[in-house]
């Protein structure tokens, strides 16, 4: 999982107070990333490092902390433009998803072999 894709994902699990859950869910949606198609997964991974790049590039000069990069998100998630609308609701939807999935994780038996 990029580091882009990381922050968004914590920024779009605002609701998660506690570390270790937060460490889950972007194990589970970067997990849920690396299984997906070549096809589909080349795209998703164009759009993070072409917005990575811009990400860094506005970090490093002050521009762009995470208030001003969940503005941005809200935006592209309205946006008319197919690719930056469908990012931002793919993360957003793996990142809901991976919650509830936590939520209802029934735990392993005692002695189960994972």
């Amino acid at each position: 999982m990029r580091r882009i894709e990381r922050r968004v994902v914590a920024l779009l699990a605002r609701g998660e107070p506690d570390a270790a859950r937060l460490e889950a869910i972007q194990a589970y949606v970067g997990e849920t990333l690396r299984l997906m198609p070549d096809h589909l997964r080349l795209g998703v991974a164009l759009e993070s490092a072409a917005i990575g790049t811009a990400d860094a590039a506005a970090r490093a000069v002050g521009l762009l902390d995470d208030d001003r990069l969940r503005l941005i998100l809200e935006r592209w998630e309205a946006s008319s433009v197919t690719p930056l609308r469908q990012y931002v609701r793919l993360l957003r939807s793996l990142t809901l998803y991976a919650g509830e999935e936590l939520d209802h994780a029934v735990p392993a038996p005692p002695g189960a072999v994972a």
